[in-house]
């Protein structure tokens, strides 16, 4: 006689299946209405809510066009639209929402920022704690964030996703800014103002711990940039300030303070000369080139004198801010000449 399986998943309270479902695309979530009567109603009241464009296409074909791409656009913000409409009065805890760059230069881009601020005012309103969304970096105009976001109690962590390389996504501000108990705050790509970013808005939160700038343009009229005095953040975390660090005859043209006198982790990808003295763990990856594969000895031994004169005072000031480290990792591309032209030039 053939075993009956015995169907564990569904036994599951809510909590455990919206948890597993955290880990797809809400599209995929919503499907499972028709496993059976268990699962009909599950998803309305799923605190994860994955939009994903390549998610929604996933075995679609025939997109290349860019009438094909808008039809489909068009289903997929009539399914963000169903989820927000049918789901219940619950809390919403984490919002994603990925596009595809390519979106934002059909007819129907004003469309997506339109609808991506009511998605957004609508999860605000549902206390969301983690936001993520990426932005048009084509668009002719900026975009600013929806006053609702940047004035939420309730949200911990919000990650912003723009441009690559040069291509950044212009981001305004809104004038009043206030996240009590923002933590985490992740910018890539994007284009802001960094005196209202760091005046406006790391001020206003008392809470907040770990702040990740990678590959931006930050917008100021000054020389040199101050991030906010960090005086209650343990943790600074990442900073990619590759921008903004023009270098001629070892003079640095723009320069960035993290002044962060209570820091205890730090991990750089760029130059900095600011002491930590309470760090200790730090990690920096100093590069020749932007292109990683280019970082070995045999490169740094065929750069000219002055150049490698350069690169090592840049790791004597790196190691001399982290005085009191426990915990150190150095990317070893030149390490070894670094240290022996410190020796030749008593640096």
């Amino acid at each position: 006689m053939e075993e009956i399986r015995q169907d564990r998943i569904s036994s599951l309270p809510d909590n455990l299946i919206h948890h597993i479902l955290s880990f797809i695309d809400t599209k995929y979530a919503v499907q499972t209405s028709v496993l059976s009567k268990r699962w009909k109603t599950t998803w309305i009241s799923l605190p994860y809510l994955n939009f994903t464009w390549s998610g929604f296409i996933e075995g679609k074909d025939n997109l290349n066009d860019s009438s094909s791409r808008s039809e489909e656009l068009i289903r997929f913000i009539d399914f963000v639209y169903m989820v927000f409409m049918f789901r219940d009065d619950s809390d919403i805890q984490t919002l994603k929402i990925y596009l595809d760059w390519n979106l934002w230069t059909t007819p129907t881009s004003d469309e997506i920022s339109r609808s991506l601020n009511r998605w957004i005012i609508a999860a605000v309103r549902r206390h969301v704690t983690e936001l993520s969304i990426n932005i048009d970096y084509n668009h002719e105009l900026a975009y600013e964030l929806p006053h609702q976001l940047l004035n939420c109690e309730s949200l911990r962590k919000l990650s912003i996703f723009g441009g690559t390389g040069t291509k950044y996504a212009n981001i305004v501000l809104p004038k009043s800014i206030s996240l009590p108990q923002l933590k985490q705050l992740l910018l890539v790509g994007v284009s802001i103002s960094f005196a209202e970013l760091t005046q406006s808005l790391l001020n206003r939160s008392p809470l907040f711990e770990l702040l990740i700038v990678v590959n931006c343009d930050l917008q100021s009229d000054n020389q040199e940039i101050d991030i906010v005095d960090c005086f209650s953040y343990e943790h600074f975390g990442e900073a990619h300030f590759g921008r903004y660090f023009l270098w001629q005859n070892h003079t640095v043209v723009n320069t960035i303070k993290v002044p962060a006198p209570n820091l205890i982790a730090f991990d750089c990808k760029d130059f900095l000369t600011q002491n930590f003295p309470s760090a200790a763990d730090a990690r920096f990856s100093m590069m020749l080139r932007e292109n990683k594969k280019d970082e070995s000895a045999e490169i740094y031994s065929k750069l000219p004198a002055e150049e490698k004169k350069v690169y090592a005072k840049r790791l004597i000031k790196l190691l001399q801010a982290v005085p009191n480290v426990v915990r150190l990792s150095l990317s070893s591309g030149f390490l070894e000449d670094s240290v022996s032209y410190t020796s030749t030039w008593n640096i």
